[in-house]
């Protein structure tokens, strides 16, 4: 065998092994409950830096990352220590590609047994879920992206 066609195998050799490395990872952040356990607290993390309250999830379950999520005992309560929102579970749905090109994107949301509290306390100018989600609903506050949009 010459230089060129050695050179060509090692390539390809790299190849196959780096195909076959992405493919067990993927599959270990998707399906097992190692990964499905540290996307959960990455995913608890990266609302909690976005709400003004108290982020809890129970438990994550479902199909893989790749086939939706459902949340279990998930609830958000605002900084006051009053309840914002209290789900015994949801099924998200979601596409993948925009989740891989970092945009959370729920294209279906199923709820079982869900309490959502929208109030104005006496006395305060803006609603509950703009004290939760701060800078967002505000008029006065600067444009900032989406951290919820909701088609009907």
């Amino acid at each position: 065998m010459n230089r060129k066609q050695r050179l060509f195998v090692y390539i390809a050799a790299g190849l196959v092994t780096g195909l076959i490395l992405a493919s067990v990872a993927l599959y270990t952040v998707s399906r097992t409950e190692f990964g499905m356990g540290r996307v959960r607290r990455f995913a608890v993390r990266w609302l909690d830096e976005r709400v003004d309250g108290t982020v809890h999830v129970g438990a994550l379950g479902g199909r893989g990352l790749l086939g939706g999520l459902t949340l279990k005992d998930f609830y958000i309560i605002d900084k006051l220590g009053r309840p914002f929102l209290r789900t015994d579970s949801a099924h998200l749905a979601y596409n993948w590609r925009t989740l891989i090109a970092g945009e959370i994107i729920i294209s279906r949301a199923t709820l079982f047994r869900p309490e959502v509290y929208f109030e104005q306390l006496p006395g305060d100018s803006i609603w509950n879920y703009q004290h939760v989600f701060p800078g967002r609903g505000d008029p006065r506050a600067p444009a900032t992206k989406r951290l919820i949009m909701i088609n009907g």
